[in-house]
């Protein structure tokens, strides 16, 4: 932690390696490795670990921060503390986020290097390379083209133009504005004298926020806003006020149930990491506001909002399910909370900007709701990185584009809708940080939309529901999904019904369109969204042509589901031929509530499991049991059960190359993208081995020699245990 002197705080930057000792950059203290010191304003809560670093990343980080010390020497920022110290907050700070890319990390030492005039282009790619080199060069290009008397559109096409070029610019240029922001005399000049500070800080919150959020970069979107409200909420004294009486009412009762879960957790063998948050000011402030409640209102409602318990498993998605189940069971057994049924999950799809957990509530007595997020490591670090977690796979140029590709589309809408800027304003500048095509209607009329956007987008944008036939160019086109270009000109003739059904969405490319079509459905009778659901999920499943791995990448399955979003729709959908009761998700989290003996389950399962294969090897395996298997491997233990099995019938799944007869339901798809996670190498070989493709058009006979006795005996459980509680 750093150590106050005076009015400054002192931040130890430990952990270097034993060969840095005689630099005279580094002063030792104590026991232990050497420290980096700085004395700044400011004073952080966790000291950044180094480990990560290698020697000669570390060896050129000392280098550079050795030359720009000696190049800075004499000179000081507004607030009168050395200009060394602000790149080296910024440096502090990503490290303390979690970035651990090392070409950002140099960036951030050297970011002003070059609009300061300390260095030159070429001297900086001698000195950290040419990849931090051009992060720098670009943050400079944005710091120049944004000026307080050229804002809104202009400044929002420069973000996004560098957020396409390298989302990293943007995070850099937010982390330099953060820490200006802590800097108040700083800040004042920035916000320029003919604009007052709130709107500056309006500015922040409504254009380069949702920027950060599209991208993905949580930690410092919040922290952000947070500085930006300071200036902005009117009644932030107060309301700051009741914010902090909120936190300090039930943090050690929060605190203590934290510490409980992870003993218990632990217990029953999940490797797991229980923390609990405290939500930033600026997240109360914004779920007000989405409530039309003021920050008084909301927390008068719901006094623990300001709590939220974060469950990080070392696994996959199933065990994220287990660990709920064993939460739940334990609460309810220890008196400490009641588990709500509703939540949200978005372990399978994420969200726009990459988030992925399992959000519940639990209810604690005479206190209020809370809610726990479950999530995997590998999801954790996503969801406070975004993009730039998944940048290196992509290649970080056009990464956000290609990352997300209705992000822009989305932040557009998001602006627009909030009013900063006009409809014709962002068309306009629309092509300067797209691939934009202009289509033209026969009368002359043009509409601008992203590239590769197909016919359907076009006739949903003009207002086309009822679709007969689609001209392109005077020619009949045979599918909705044909793609348009530049000077196309289309000519719509209507029907007498609309054709839209859920595997529209798979056509359209723009949200507009994709957000016309779920309105669309929602509105249809809740009988007639079942049957439309379960036909668009068949007709995924049954076109030959698709591979399982593709439906997982694409998540065509999860596009479908997310056009229902009621709930008895989607559960009507799921619970298909009875199939619904018997799913994983709930076995899983039974599992982890102690409801299902495990030894019934074995004999249930290897008796249905046996007598199918023997009855029906001729087909192959159903991929059913290869999920099923992952799940009884990695929670009950029936890997060796299972494999007599196999060998009982004389088939051997990692050689047999027949061709598997898959289940075509929604259970299926669904199972398949919530599981397919788990041990991904293991099952992704066994489906290539099995063949992959999918056969039959009706719900096969052998998972329903599997499926419908589980379910009943599943059900018979259930009805068991409900008896005896009563």
């Amino acid at each position: 932690m750093g150590e106050l002197v005076g009015s400054r705080a002192i931040i130890l930057l430990r952990n270097y390696p034993s060969f840095l000792r005689k630099s005279r950059w580094f002063v030792g203290r104590g026991s232990g490795a050497p420290y980096l010191v700085t004395t700044y304003s400011f004073c952080f809560s966790e000291i950044p670990n180094f480990n990560f670093l290698p020697s000669h990343i570390l060896k050129r980080i000392t280098n550079f921060y050795r030359i720009l010390s000696e190049r800075m020497e004499g000179k000081k920022r507004l607030s009168g503390e050395p200009e060394i110290n602000h790149p080296v907050r910024i440096f502090n700070m990503m490290v303390g986020d979690g970035i651990r890319d090392f070409a950002l990390l140099l960036a951030a030492l050297g970011h002003d290097a070059i609009e300061d005039g300390y260095m030159n282009f070429e001297e900086i790619v001698g000195f950290v390379g040419e990849e931090s080199a051009r992060l720098i060069e670009g943050e400079t290009k944005l710091s120049r083209a944004i000026e307080p008397n050229r804002r809104e559109v202009e400044s929002l096409v420069k973000w996004i133009e560098a957020a396409f070029y390298d989302p990293r610019i943007v995070l850099l240029k937010a982390y330099d504005n953060f820490d200006n922001w802590r800097d108040k005399e700083v800040f004042l000049t920035i916000a320029g004298k003919e604009h007052r500070p709130q709107e500056h800080a309006e500015e922040t919150l409504q254009v380069y926020g949702p920027i950060l959020r599209s991208l993905g970069f949580w930690e410092l979107w919040v922290k952000l806003e947070d500085q930006a409200l300071r200036y902005y909420d009117q009644n932030y004294s107060e309301n700051f006020r009741l914010y902090q009486e909120a936190v300090n009412n039930s943090f050690a009762e929060i605190e203590t149930i934290s510490q409980r879960i992870q003993k218990k957790l632990a217990e029953v063998g999940i490797h797991v990491r229980v923390s609990h948050r405290i939500r930033h000011y600026s997240e109360i402030y914004d779920r007000a506001k989405k409530k039309n409640l003021s920050v008084k209102g909301l927390l008068k409602s719901r006094p623990l909002y300001p709590h939220y318990l974060s469950v990080v498993i070392d696994g996959g998605i199933p065990q994220c399910h287990y660990a709920r189940g064993v939460v739940d069971e334990y609460g309810k057994e220890a008196g400490l909370f009641q588990p709500e049924t509703w939540g949200l999950n978005n372990l399978v799809q994420p969200r726009e900007n990459g988030y992925r957990a399992l959000h519940t509530y639990v209810s604690l007595p005479g206190k209020g709701t809370i809610m726990i997020g479950y999530t995997t490591s590998d999801f954790d670090q996503q969801n406070r990185l975004g993009i730039l977690a998944q940048g290196k796979k992509e290649g970080f140029k056009n990464g956000w584009a290609r990352a997300n590709p209705l992000a822009l589309q989305r932040l557009f809408e998001e602006i627009r809708e909030k009013g900063l800027l006009t409809a014709k304003q962002i068309r306009d500048r629309i092509p300067e940080v797209i691939s934009a095509i202009k289509v033209y209607n026969p009368e002359g009329e043009s509409l601008l939309l992203q590239a590769n956007a197909s016919v359907l987008d076009y006739a949903l944008l003009t207002k086309h529901l009822k679709v007969k036939e689609i001209y392109v160019n005077g020619k009949r086109v045979e599918s909705f999904s044909s793609p348009l270009k530049e000077g196309d000109i289309v000519e719509i003739k209507e029907g007498e019904k609309v054709v839209l059904t859920p595997l529209s969405l798979l056509v359209v490319k723009t949200h507009e369109a994709a957000k016309i079509i779920r309105e669309y459905l929602r509105s249809l009778p809740i009988k007639e969204q079942i049957i439309l659901g379960i036909e668009a999920l068949d007709e995924i499943l049954l076109d030959t042509n698709l591979k399982w791995t593709d439906v997982r990448e694409s998540s065509q399955v999860a596009r479908v589901l997310e056009s229902f979003s009621k709930r008895e729709v989607l559960g009507s959908i799921l619970k298909r031929e009875g199939l619904g009761e018997w799913s994983l998700d709930n076995f899983v989290i039974l599992v982890g509530r102690g409801e299902v003996d495990v030894e019934e389950f074995k004999n249930e399962f290897l008796k249905a499991f046996s007598s199918s294969l023997n009855e029906r090897k001729e087909k192959g395996l159903c991929f059913t049991f290869a999920v099923l298997f992952k799940i009884a491997h990695d929670r009950v233990g029936l890997q060796q059960e299972f494999s007599s099995a196999l060998k009982s019938i004389n088939m051997n799944i990692m050689q047999d190359q027949t061709k598997v007869n898959l289940d075509g339901t929604a259970t299926l798809a669904y199972v398949f993208e919530l599981y397919s996670s788990l041990q991904q190498r293991q099952i992704e070989n066994i489906i290539s081995k099995m063949g992959g493709e999918i056969l039959g058009r009706r719900v096969d006979k052998t998972a329903k020699a599997v499926d419908f006795p589980l379910a009943e005996w599943l059900r018979k459980v259930r009805r068991k245990k409900e008896k005896e509680k009563n």
